[in-house]
């Protein structure tokens, strides 16, 4: 009986959104609608074959294959602890990877003056040093300079294509807002429609969004322009390998002239930097849990009536990486003698060399690896941005 019930309710309401339907078409749009008894009947689908259930069948037959929907259900105050995990432990990794970010371009940074590792590598004045040929190849496979100028002249294309979406967009909208004001003024009361300005609401506030992503790529893309621009120069000269050999060879050897027992110093102080970051990288890597994880966490901590407090379960689950926390923490503030001890051997070097030419391919080897990442994420959400606008003209 129940059943019967809500089938009937079920055809009213399509029944009641029918003939709504077609008072407005009558009303406004005019358009000629088909009778029922006129469009073709629905010939029935043939979606699965019949198989015998048989042991073969189900245990090698790939087509009785069935995947079990509910081995990721979850309770729902399960998913919601997850939730709320997952965001603070997301901001959490963000804060600290931030934090570890920061230290390591203080160190690369000083590394990049010295030319580090480069000038612990034997090599003689006719041949680049292995990490200096590592990192060309690197820069080379990416395109280079030339690459990243064409990624330029991309990011301005879908920038004006998008920004002409985001118009015709808008457009589309007030030509609809005012087509509706001029019904409601026309039909009055029989005009029951929902006001344009009431039902478009949202979609102003996501196109204002876009904007204003929009408005921030172009900055972005100003900058990148003017970086690239500033080491250009700089990079052209990775083209000539004569000359950079020349130049860092020059360099080593002044290097040398301090003795053995100072390069010695330094690969001692380089390994222990190179320790260091790879020690944060696991450190970090440990913070990350997945869905599936944190899932089977709180499904353990569910009480006898599968109740959770949600707040004291993930404030105890956050807790497990404070160990983690406070050694991030310790390598970070431990890291201040090793910069003063570089910052010693920068000291020394001065005295022996000018650093500024060949210490450039080091600098611009981390800028470029860097600008060109930041170009394909620009370039990646650009495109993700081209897509939804398209979406919404549709």
């Amino acid at each position: 009986i129940s059943r019967d019930e809500n089938f009937q309710k079920f055809f009213n309401q399509i029944k009641d959104l029918y003939l709504k339907a077609k008072q407005d078409n009558d009303l406004i749009y005019h358009a000629v609608v088909p009778s029922s008894l006129q469009l073709p009947s629905l010939k029935m689908l043939e979606v699965a074959q019949p198989v015998a259930p048989t042991c073969d069948n189900l245990y090698h037959n790939k087509s009785c294959h069935v995947k079990e929907s509910f081995a990721h259900l979850v309770p729902l105050v399960v998913r919601n602890a997850t939730k709320m995990f997952l965001k603070k432990n997301s901001e959490m990794v963000n804060k600290l990877s931030a934090a570890c970010e920061r230290a390591n371009s203080i160190i690369d940074s000083v590394l990049a003056e010295m030319n580090m590792p480069a000038c612990l590598e034997q090599y003689d004045s006719k041949n680049l040093p292995p990490s200096v040929v590592e990192k060309i190849h690197v820069l080379s496979s990416g395109g280079g300079i030339h690459s990243a100028e064409q990624n330029l002249n991309l990011l301005e294309n879908y920038y004006t294509r998008n920004k002409e979406s985001l118009a015709i967009v808008w457009e589309t909208l007030r030509k609809e807002e005012k087509q509706d004001a001029q019904y409601r003024q026309k039909y009055g009361s029989a005009w029951t429609r929902l006001s344009s300005s009431e039902a478009n609401k949202s979609w102003r506030n996501t196109l204002q969004t876009y904007e204003e992503y929009l408005s921030t790529s172009s900055k972005a893309d100003g900058s990148l322009k003017q970086e690239l621009y500033k080491i250009k120069p700089s990079i052209l000269l990775m083209q000539n390998s004569q000359e950079l050999s020349l130049l860092i060879n020059d360099k080593n050897t002044s290097i040398a002239r301090l003795g053995s027992t100072f390069l010695e110093e330094m690969k001692i102080t380089y390994n222990k930097i190179c320790q260091i970051k790879a020690e944060r990288k696991d450190l970090l890597k440990q913070c990350v849990k997945t869905e599936t994880e944190v899932d089977q966490y709180f499904l353990k901590q569910l009480n006898s009536t599968c109740q959770l407090n949600i707040e004291k379960q993930v404030s105890g689950l956050l807790e497990t990486f404070n160990v983690v926390e406070s050694k991030l923490e310790r390598s970070i503030e431990d890291q201040a003698p090793i910069v003063q001890t570089l910052l010693v051997y920068r000291a020394m070097l001065t005295h022996s060399l000018q650093m500024k030419k060949s210490t450039v391919l080091v600098v611009l080897t981390i800028v470029l690896s860097v600008f060109l990442r930041t170009i394909t994420d620009i370039y990646q959400f650009e495109r993700a941005l081209r897509k939804e606008l398209s979406f919404i003209i549709n």
